[in-house]
């Protein structure tokens, strides 16, 4: 069975590094990644079970589960707390004993992980969502914004089925263009 998260190349070239012996049969077994692992293996021996399980349990793709290893392993770092503790916030225990889709649930995770991780740029996300938002921007019509507001650059995108609902669209669009430049100036800011 091909271990998950390992690239063909490590396995015919052996690349692969050497984990403790409960990082290797977690990957045999599937539960973790070779992308998580290479974090897990910063982690302390009894801290591992308890992200073994959520793993096992929630299931999240190679890179989701390596994205969550990361913020974990960086907050506590920063922070000066244990992998653990973060499992034991109350907002943590409720998101992961709540009734939600497994996926539901790794994506709350990964938010919450995110907004302990990136304070500012988390805030600055719900700021800028909330001016999209209040643009009330027609229905097929929405802004893309640069990936962590890296650039100043928005993309719009508009959904119509013919000429009429996208002259509709443009017509509404352009009576927001004050918002959008709003938007524009906000990101500007954000890089200066």
């Amino acid at each position: 069975m091909p271990q998950v998260g390992v690239t063909a190349q490590e396995r015919k070239g052996n690349l692969r590094m050497k984990f403790d012996g409960d990082i290797e049969a977690k990957m045999r077994e599937g539960v973790i990644s070779y992308g998580a692992a290479l974090i897990l293996r910063f982690f302390a021996k009894n801290e591992r079970p308890l992200l073994y399980d959520i793993f096992e349990k929630l299931k999240p793709s190679t890179n989701k589960m390596r994205e969550i290893s990361e913020y974990i392993f960086e907050i506590s770092k920063r922070d000066g707390i244990r992998p653990a503790d973060i499992f034991r916030m109350e907002e943590v225990r409720k998101m992961l004993a709540s009734e939600e889709s497994r996926k539901t649930k790794i994506s709350r995770l990964r938010a919450f992980l995110r907004g302990i991780r990136f304070p500012l740029l988390s805030k600055k996300e719900k700021e800028i969502n909330e001016m999209i938002k209040n643009l009330k921007l027609p229905a097929g019509a929405r802004l893309k914004l640069p990936e962590n507001f890296e650039g100043d650059k928005i993309t719009l995108e508009i959904l119509f089925t013919g000429e009429k609902p996208f002259r509709k669209s443009l017509e509404e669009i352009s009576e927001k263009i004050d918002g959008i430049n709003e938007i524009k100036k906000f990101l500007q800011n954000l890089s200066h």
